[in-house]
């Protein structure tokens, strides 16, 4: 094990970081072991959890020690650990050489190290040695930019579990990357960068601080540093380059930006001079500059950012509905209520259901936490909406939901919940094997034949909601929304998807065909209720990206168009002209001549 090389620990739990097994209430906690963890954290390591326990009681008791919030990337559950820590190694962009695991179970090594080819994998007799090295070892970051940076990738990991395309993910990310050159007044953070950064080190010139500064000074050579930030957060400074006669000598960037484009746009930026890649490098320089990031800022084209100005609006449905609000100045009145990823790293979709919404209205705080802790894809907040405050005066609902998720009826109580594709039901045994290996959808839950069982014996699988119910959850929520509130639905596309589909989306343009007749029925003498109707912007198989709930950017445009003139009235102004002068004064003095005439 060579500590210098350590940039993640990824720590085991029970019989590891503590004495004793958490849910025997038996633990006792080596004080040192917690002060380790803040020293690593003031040296610049990340520390990471891999365990299988109980995520809320893991959060809880480490909460109470003080040391929860120095964690990113947790995985807690039950799962196998090998693909759970080659997982938290990718979605943190590092090597698995830069990684230790410490676990007191020979079994979860070896099965580590099977899936992490490189990574240090030791026995909790390796963490005094660690806690005397990082005692002494210089505390360079205090402030924890580093940590601070890797939550922002833990947040960005979060919203795109539930996004479409990954081009629509960086498009609504807002990349700004900013190219300075005060390079001397950072040289600590820049000779960190080109000494310990791999995976995007085009030229692995291991410079010295010595030589760096020899080489800031040098008239010949322009260097500049890049700092990068998107909607996200800061990511701070991740890049460096010196150039000399057309030459990169040093060409730069953290792992943290992997996969953003930003050494593509950095490298068209700066005229693609030339550059021998030394080793193997995690990314290609081929093509022209990203158009995601810096693009010129696209709530543009809605008459100088559309603004909602009193009107509290509610925006409810899947994530890739952020695209369409883009488009439309951030509001503190906009509250969005998307799918998430939760603690447990499980996406919640339900929430979005309309008889979710319904049942929001009856379901106690009791049931709330029951569920969250009985069903192993339960959330507190499945249940939660701000659609029925008095004082949201509209709120956009998409209907793409309904149509999707199976729904499962509680025996005891009628409580229904929703959950995952409705072709694959949970109470199937025959499924279960399918559901364990995660071979079919499961929002990213770790099933169990136990878990399976519990909600065989306790829930009634209903398969998917029908058309008819769907218009009757939309009557009661309307009836029960503040009495001035406007109800906006969207309603699905009804033309073909032509691309491959799961089963749970065969003919899905034909469910939402039957679905929004139904709808436009209902709604046609109901002058609070608006229809944003997605066929009319489906023009060719190119206005779709990976489904038929996915879209073109055009389209997710044109929608935000058509929102805003429904919210607009006097609250927004969009593409609304002053009358020309001439106009205004030729009504003064007609005005004047009917006074005149005794008309007016």
């Amino acid at each position: 094990m060579n500590i210098s090389d350590i940039k993640l620990i990824i720590w085991d739990l029970d019989e590891t970081l503590w004495e004793g097994v958490l849910s025997d209430g038996t633990v006792k906690v080596d004080p040192e072991y917690m002060e380790l963890i803040k020293n690593t954290t003031d040296a610049g390591v990340i520390n990471s959890i891999c365990s299988k326990n109980d995520h809320s009681e893991v959060e809880k008791f480490m909460t109470e020690l003080g040391v929860w919030d120095l964690f990113v990337f947790t995985s807690i559950n039950w799962s196998p650990k090998g693909e759970r820590v080659r997982q938290i190694i990718s979605e943190m962009n590092l090597r698995d050489v830069n990684v230790l695991f410490i676990d007191d179970n020979h079994l979860n090594l070896e099965e580590v190290k099977a899936s992490c080819p490189g990574i240090m994998a030791e026995f909790p007799e390796v963490i005094p040695s660690l806690a005397e090295h990082f005692r002494n070892a210089e505390k360079k970051d205090l402030r924890h930019a580093r940590l601070d940076q890797y939550k922002v990738l833990e947040k960005k990991k979060e919203f795109k579990a539930s996004t479409g395309s990954n081009e629509e993910f960086l498009y609504s990310s807002n990349i700004k990357v900013d190219i300075r050159h005060d390079c001397a007044e950072n040289t600590d953070r820049l000779v960190d960068l080109v000494q310990r950064s791999n995976q995007l080190n085009f030229t692995k010139v291991r410079s010295t601080k010595d030589e760096l500064e020899l080489l800031f000074a040098d008239k010949d050579v322009k260097c500049g540093y890049v700092y990068v930030e998107d909607r996200f957060g800061e990511y701070g400074i991740t890049g460096f380059y010196a150039l000399r006669e057309g030459v990169l000598e040093h060409f730069v960037f953290s792992c943290r930006t992997l996969g953003m484009g930003v050494e593509q746009y950095v490298y068209n930026i700066l005229g693609r001079p030339r550059l021998t890649v030394v080793g193997d490098v995690a990314s290609s320089l081929d093509g022209a500059a990203p158009a995601w990031i810096n693009r010129k800022d696209a709530k543009a084209e809605t008459a100088k950012k559309a603004e909602l100005s009193n009107t509290k609006t509610v925006i409810k449905g899947p994530c890739d509905m952020e695209l369409i609000f883009s488009f439309v100045k951030e509001s503190k009145n906009i509250i969005k209520e998307f799918v998430y990823v939760n603690r447990r790293g499980i996406s919640i979709e339900g929430g979005n259901h309309t008889t979710h919404i319904v049942q929001s209205l009856t379901i106690d705080n009791a049931d709330k936490e029951r569920l969250a802790k009985e069903l192993p894809f339960g959330d507190r907040n499945m249940y939660n909406t701000a659609v029925f405050g008095d004082d949201i005066g509209a709120v956009y609902l998409s209907l793409f939901t309904d149509p999707n998720l199976g729904l499962y009826k509680e025996r005891s109580t009628g409580i229904i919940v929703a959950f995952g594709e409705w072709t694959n039901d949970l109470t199937d045994e025959s499924l279960w094997d399918k559901f364990i290996a995660h071979e079919l959808f499961d929002a990213n839950c770790s099933f169990t034949r136990e878990s399976l069982q519990y909600i065989k014996d306790n829930f009634e699988f209903l398969g998917r909601i029908s058309p008819e119910e769907t218009v009757k959850n939309l009557d009661i929520i309307r009836s029960r929304m503040a009495p001035s509130a406007k109800l906006l639905l969207n309603l699905g596309s009804e033309v073909p998807y032509s691309g491959d589909t799961p089963a749970a989306y065969e003919e899905r343009h034909l469910y939402h065909k039957e679905l929004n007749h139904l709808v436009k029925k209902w709604a046609s003498d109901k002058d609070n209720v608006h229809l944003v109707e997605l066929t009319k912007y489906i023009n060719s198989p190119e206005d779709y990206t990976n489904n038929i709930n996915h879209f073109a950017k055009s389209v997710y445009f044109s929608l935000a168009k058509d929102i805003l003139s429904i919210l607009s009235n006097d609250e927004l102004k969009i593409r609304r002209r002053k009358k020309p002068r001439y106009i205004k004064k030729l009504a003064n003095i007609m005005v004047k001549i009917l006074r005149k005439l005794g008309i007016r």
